[in-house]
């Protein structure tokens, strides 16, 4: 989950491990002072968001000197993930999520929208958070 919620703020998917990994460790620092106003869930992604959107403000002030993932040369998708040819075989909505090139499609769809649309989306659609623990 803290991967995915970081991932919609950083660019990078490392750096969205690194993010999550920084959580775990603040978490694990100021568990104590957790007040129990929202839930363990939510402190956590606010954490979690937190610290991706620092990360992200001090590494779009770097230039990098090489891309860390090379583009994809997978044919089927064009420009912003969409399908150039339609899959042989639909099994189930669920079965089609699960497929790995789906996901980095929909992911790449993601980086597109603005950080906050981009967070509201993850936290809602992929983690599963109710309406009122979004707002």
């Amino acid at each position: 989950m803290l991967v995915r919620l970081a991932t919609a703020y950083v660019k990078s998917p490392s750096v969205a491990e690194e993010v999550a990994q920084d959580t775990w460790a603040a978490v694990l620092d100021s568990l104590p002072s957790f007040e129990g106003r929202s839930t363990l869930k939510t402190w956590l992604a606010r954490i979690a968001i937190n610290r991706a959107k620092t990360r992200a403000e001090r590494d779009g002030r770097q230039v990098p000197l090489d891309d860390e993932e090379p583009p994809s040369t997978d044919d089927r998708f064009g420009a912003f993930g969409v399908m150039r040819r339609r899959p042989v075989t639909f099994d189930s909505p669920e079965s089609l999520l699960a497929d790995q090139q789906i996901r980095a499609a929909i992911e790449r769809g993601l980086e597109d929208l603005p950080a906050q649309q981009r967070s509201i989306v993850s936290l809602r659609d992929l983690e599963g958070f109710s309406s009122e623990e979004v707002c």
